[in-house]
């Protein structure tokens, strides 16, 4: 490959490379804590709908990124969260009780 192509190709790679996780603008959920299951690690959360994770408003079950997490919430909070897909399952990554 010439370096001429190279200088193009990572040109090219870092325009449309994703921004770094601090760099994304964070979209934060609404939602009320229905049941924590800390052996699964899971929290049942009713929310309103989120365009980029593609859900509705409705009561999905939540992974969260971290299991101390599941220390901090009681079923009946309102809370704000942040969450991804991570291996194809809902995650909170950042979760502020109301």
């Amino acid at each position: 490959m010439s370096l001429r192509k190279m200088v193009i190709l990572l040109a090219l790679l870092w325009c449309f490379a994703p921004l770094p996780l601090s760099a994304q603008s964070e979209i934060v959920i609404s939602g009320d804590v229905q049941s924590v299951d800390p052996s699964a690690g899971v929290i049942t959360i009713s929310h309103e709908a989120n365009q980029r994770l593609g859900v509705e408003r409705s009561t999905d079950k939540f992974r969260v990124s971290e299991p101390i997490m599941l220390n901090a919430i009681r079923p009946g909070a309102r809370i704000r969260f942040a969450a991804d897909r991570v291996n194809g399952e809902l995650t909170i990554t950042k979760l502020l009780a109301e």
